[in-house]
C-alpha cells in the first residue's frame, strides 16, 4: 500500500518528468554538521534528473529513525527534505533568527549555497509545487 505522502511525491517526479535515483554510500565521515554528540542516518548520493537532461546530485543523510528501523529512503523523505532547504534563509542574520543563535557561518554558508544550486535546478512551478510536499 502506498501511503499518501509517498504518492505525493510521485505524483510531483511524474509531472515534472523527473528520476529520482539514491545511492547508500559507505558508512564513514559524518555530515558537515555533525558535532561530536549528533547522531544520523544513513548516508546516500542523490541524483534528480531531468528525463529530457540536467541534474543535481549531493550527499543526503536520512533520519535515524529510519536507520534504526532500517527503513529505506524515499524520494518523499528528501523532497520534503528540499522543500525546507530551497528556502534557506538569504542572510546570515535571518538563519539565525531561524535555525538559532548559536548558529555559525560556515553552516549558513552551506546551506544558502545548497539552496542556490536548488533554487538553477527547479523551476519556480516545481519550488512552488514542493512546498506542498512537507
Amino acid at each position: 500500500m502506498v501511503k499518501e505522502y509517498d504518492k505525493q511525491a510521485q505524483d510531483f517526479l511524474e509531472a515534472n518528468k523527473l528520476r529520482f535515483a539514491a545511492r547508500r554510500r559507505p558508512d564513514g565521515s559524518p555530515p558537515p554538521w555533525a558535532t561530536a554528540n549528533s547522531q544520523y542516518g544513513f548516508h546516500y548520493k542523490v541524483t534528480i534528473a531531468r528525463k529530457n537532461g540536467g541534474s543535481i546530485s549531493f550527499s543526503f543523510w536520512d533520519s535515524v529513525a529510519n536507520k534504526q528501523n532500517r527503513k529505506s529512503l524515499t524520494a518523499y523523505d528528501v523532497l520534503s527534505c528540499l522543500a525546507c532547504d530551497i528556502n534557506c534563509p538569504e542572510t546570515f542574520k535571518d538563519f539565525c533568527d531561524e535555525f538559532g543563535l548559536d548558529s555559525s557561518e560556515s553552516d549558513f554558508r552551506r546551506c544558502n549555497k545548497f539552496a542556490v544550486r536548488l533554487r538553477k535546478f527547479f523551476t519556480k512551478e516545481e519550488i512552488s509545487q514542493l512546498e506542498d510536499i512537507r
